[in-house]
């Protein structure tokens, strides 16, 4: 509340700075689509700064929008090639687009310039487990995490690939602890790993009441373990033949190029 009044205020002020702190307030809250169309508005009337480019290309990406999203975010690098945050979006950004290969290449610019390693383990963990070298993606997420930089998401990214090798107890015991340690704090990519979990255990059941958790059921990813929840479902026997085949119809009317489920964690979460 505070927020918007100073907003209104900045505002009444005829502040060319508005729109992007509109669009920020936006983005943290998070509420992309809103933080979109302010920032679209701080370019129609000028506003040119590597704030507004990293904020607007981030945005994009977690709409699923990843092509304009690195067309913005390499012209920002370009602009300032040391800049970490710009550096670590790209390569987020670049994993997310299946560019393995250019995420690499940023990725050494990165260690270069990360004196303070906030991302280098993170990202490096990141790409480790996107050619599943899983033991040496999990030594850097370890890592990641004694550094103290952005906990969360290395207790998520721990998670994550604990999932990935189907190491469920472990999972399940990593995301208990996540929930100990951050109660409510980011429970939308709490519920999200969980889900998967689920999902990959085959308990459709109680993957769809965590999925009627979510908060944005219209995104990609959630839309992604929706369509595996109600294939899994259409293969229950314990099911009747119709409910089988009304789970069966629902996986349907989903879209069918939604991309899998794995690595469904670098889509959910990104560090700030």
């Amino acid at each position: 509340d505070a927020a918007l009044k100073k907003l209104s205020a900045i505002e009444q002020s005829g502040s060319r700075n508005y729109y992007y702190l509109k669009g920020f307030f936006h983005r943290l809250r998070p509420e992309y689509k809103e933080a979109v169309q302010a920032f679209s508005s701080a370019e129609l009337i000028g506003v040119q700064n590597l704030a507004l480019s990293r904020d607007y290309a981030d945005c994009l990406h977690r709409l699923g929008q990843d092509e304009e999203a690195l067309r913005r975010i390499e012209a920002a690098r370009k602009r300032d090639p040391a800049n970490i945050f710009i550096l670590d979006l790209y390569i987020r950004i670049s994993l997310s687009s299946g560019k393995v290969a250019e995420a690499e290449k940023a990725l050494e610019e990165l260690d270069r310039y990360d004196v303070e390693r906030r991302f280098i383990h993170h990202r490096r963990s990141r790409i480790l487990a996107a050619k599943n070298l899983w033991d040496a993606s999990m030594a850097e997420a370890d890592a990641a995490l004694r550094t103290g930089k952005n906990p969360f998401e290395a207790h998520g990214q721990i998670a994550d690939l604990l999932i990935e090798q189907g190491r469920f107890s472990e999972a399940a015991g990593e995301l208990d602890r996540m929930r100990d340690r951050f109660g409510a704090f980011k429970k939308e990519i709490q519920f999200g790993l969980r889900c998967k979990l689920f999902i990959r255990q085959g308990d459709w059941r109680r993957a769809q009441v965590i999925w009627g958790e979510l908060k944005e059921k219209d995104s990609e990813v959630n839309n992604i373990m929706l369509r595996q929840i109600f294939e899994i479902k259409a293969k229950d026997p314990n099911l009747s033949l119709t409910e089988r085949k009304q789970a069966a119809d629902e996986a349907a009317l989903l879209d069918p190029d939604l991309r899998n489920i794995d690595h469904v964690f670098t889509r959910m979460h990104d560090a700030e």
